[in-house]
C-alpha cells in the first residue's frame, strides 16, 4: 500500500531506508552537480608553487574551503572546515593555519571573507577582516554578499567541461551538501521553493565559503599579493602549553 501511493523518490527513502534528497525541498545544484563528474576517484594533492586560496564564511559557526587554479583553469576544491560555537581569532589558529601548515607547504595563499567581515564588532575595535590580516593572511572582502551572483559564481565552474574536482577526502561536508543538504526549502503555504537557499549548519556554512572561493580565486591583484606559507613554523602564534596543533 505504501509503495502504491507514494511517489518513488518517497519510497525510497521511508520504504527501502536509502539516503535520499529531502523531501522537504530541492539540492541548490542539483542541475549542475554530479558526483561522478566533479568529485574525484581519490584524495587530492596540492599543487606546490601555485596560489591557494581560502574562501572564509564569518560569524559563530565560521567555515572555510581551500582551493587552487590548476594549468588548465580548473578549480580544484581541496579543504573544508568548520567549526561550531567559534570566534574567528580562535578559527584561525586552531582550523586554518594547521591546514595552510601541514598541506599547503610551498603555496602562496590568500583569503576571501565574507563582505560583513568589514563590520567592527560593538565590543572590540577590530573586524574579523582586520584579525584576518593580523594573522598574516592576505584578505579582503568578496565582491558581494547577494545570494544569486554566489551561486553563479559556483555554477561557473560546475558547468564548465572539466571545471571543478573536489577531494572525496578532506571535503565530504561540502560534497553531502552539493548532494542534497544545501537547498531551497520548500515555502509550505504555496510548496513552492524559495529563492534563497536553507540556512542549515554547517551545509550553509561550508558552502557559504565555497561561493567566496569561487568569487574571488581568480583576481589576478590578490594573486600578486598573496603570501608564501614558509616552512619554518616558527611564525605560529603562540599557543597556551594546553593546546595543540591538531
Amino acid at each position: 500500500n505504501l509503495v502504491e501511493s507514494n511517489s518513488d523518490a518517497w519510497v525510497s527513502s521511508y520504504v527501502d531506508n536509502e539516503l535520499m534528497p529531502s523531501l522537504s525541498g530541492q539540492a541548490v545544484f542539483a542541475n549542475s552537480f554530479s558526483t561522478d563528474e566533479h568529485v574525484a576517484e581519490e584524495e587530492l594533492k596540492p599543487i606546490m608553487g601555485k596560489n591557494v586560496v581560502i574562501g572564509i564564511d564569518v560569524g559563530r559557526n565560521p567555515a572555510a574551503t581551500f582551493g587552487q587554479l590548476d594549468t588548465r583553469g580548473r578549480l580544484l576544491v581541496l579543504h573544508n572546515v568548520w567549526e561550531e560555537n567559534m570566534g574567528i581569532e580562535r578559527f584561525l589558529t586552531e582550523c586554518i593555519r594547521p591546514v595552510l601548515y601541514d598541506r599547503f607547504q610551498q603555496c602562496s595563499f590568500f583569503a576571501v571573507l565574507d563582505p560583513a567581515s568589514r563590520q567592527r564588532s560593538q565590543i572590540g575595535e577590530k573586524s574579523v577582516l582586520e584579525a584576518v590580516q593580523d594573522a598574516g593572511i592576505v584578505a579582503v572582502p568578496a565582491s558581494t554578499n547577494n545570494i544569486p551572483p554566489r551561486l553563479r559564481a559556483v555554477e561557473e565552474y560546475l558547468n564548465r567541461r572539466d571545471g571543478m574536482l573536489i577531494c572525496p577526502v578532506h571535503c565530504s561536508d561540502l560534497i553531502a551538501g552539493f548532494q542534497y543538504h544545501y537547498r531551497f526549502k520548500r515555502r509550505k503555504l504555496d510548496r513552492q521553493l524559495d529563492e534563497i537557499p536553507e540556512k542549515s549548519h554547517p551545509w550553509s556554512d561550508i558552502h557559504d565559503s565555497c561561493q567566496y572561493l569561487c568569487l574571488g580565486i581568480e583576481s589576478r591583484i590578490l594573486a600578486r599579493r598573496a603570501r608564501p606559507a614558509s616552512t619554518d613554523l616558527s611564525d605560529r602564534p603562540k599557543m597556551p602549553s594546553a593546546a595543540g596543533w591538531t
